[in-house]
């Protein structure tokens, strides 16, 4: 499942494996819950400005990513992914593509 979401956890668009159990609009709440949490950590330690956030369980991973300042990208993968690294990868790109065309 990968979702695009605004800050205030509002969905603007997902897609979702039909056998995915994930409800996108749930994701996107608790999505931009854990990345301002994130977020406020990171302010409070004054480590400099965050860049994703990584969530893993036993049965998946979370790759959080912001999309400039008002959208953030997320995406499920199954935990078995093959390398979390080129999902990385991957999944920054696709956010910079999103925030050039965010921004208008």
């Amino acid at each position: 499942m990968a979702t695009l979401c605004g800050q205030d956890g509002i969905g603007i668009a997902s897609f979702r494996n039909p056998e995915s159990v994930i409800d996108p609009a749930t994701a996107d709440a608790e999505f931009a819950t854990v990345l301002a949490a994130a977020r406020r950590s990171v302010h409070s330690f004054a480590i400099g400005s965050i860049q994703e956030t990584i969530l893993a369980s036993d049965k998946t991973v979370i790759v959080l990513q912001g999309v400039g300042t008002e959208f953030l990208l997320g995406v499920v993968l199954d935990a078995k992914v093959g390398t979390l690294g080129l999902a990385r990868v991957k999944v920054h790109r696709v956010a910079e593509e999103f925030a050039k065309i965010l921004a208008g």
